[in-house]
């Protein structure tokens, strides 16, 4: 029995082992990773952005940037005029936005968990360090800085779209910084939904009515 549950235990891969070393696989080779198709990218991206731009009205709001009007007023370079000053503490929060998240959160900003995907580096499949991760950053977030902001949006859409070189098709900003984005369905979370799921049909189902009396059920 003993030497049983030895190997049993032996056997036993942990979670979080699982959960992080089964989507990455090689990537090197381009074995086990499935590259993120380009509507995941596109709809984590415009959701980062629309969080960015949800802080910074926050931010507006609280008045916790309460130079922001006057900045804008001083400052009102062609073509952007008044929207400048807006628009690069915008630019600034969506590079610190990216960086601490795709540095400190396994690669994945909130859009992107949301669309289970994530940002590796290319060669090793391992986590982006702040430097990578800026560097990643920094093409899109330039393309944020042209005006009108319809182009400068579609400049950022360009930059997403995966271009023909090499064994993985990348968004352009990925070939610079020598990363990749790949599908990330955490066994975790498909472990935990499916329990939920399972608890929620079992709590739904009338069940024998039981009266206990004295210690007893009868």
């Amino acid at each position: 029995m003993a030497a049983l549950f030895a190997r049993s235990a032996e056997t036993r891969e942990p979670l979080g082992r699982r959960a992080v070393a089964d989507p990455m696989g090689d990537l090197a080779s381009g074995v086990g990773a499935t590259q993120a198709p380009l509507w995941r990218r596109g709809l984590a991206r415009l959701v980062d952005l629309a969080t960015v731009f949800f802080v910074l009205w926050t931010l507006v709001v609280l008045q916790l940037l309460w130079f922001m009007h006057e900045l804008s007023i001083r400052v009102d370079p062609a073509p952007w005029g008044r929207a400048f000053a807006p628009l690069v503490v915008f630019v600034v929060l969506s590079a610190v936005y990216d960086v601490v998240f795709l540095r400190w959160n396994a690669g994945q900003t909130p859009g992107k968990q949301l669309m289970r995907v994530r940002v590796v580096h290319r060669s090793d499949g391992g986590s982006l360090s702040a430097g990578r991760a800026l560097a990643r950053w920094l093409l899109p977030g330039a393309a944020l800085l042209i005006w009108p902001l319809w182009a400068g949006l579609a400049a950022v859409a360009v930059t997403a779209v995966s271009i023909p070189v090499g064994l993985h098709r990348q968004a352009l900003h990925d070939h610079l910084a020598d990363t990749t984005v790949v599908v990330y369905d955490d066994p975790d979370d498909d472990e935990r939904d499916e329990r939920d799921d399972k608890s929620f049909l079992r709590g739904s189902r009338p069940g024998p009515i039981r009266e206990v009396s004295r210690g007893r059920a009868c």
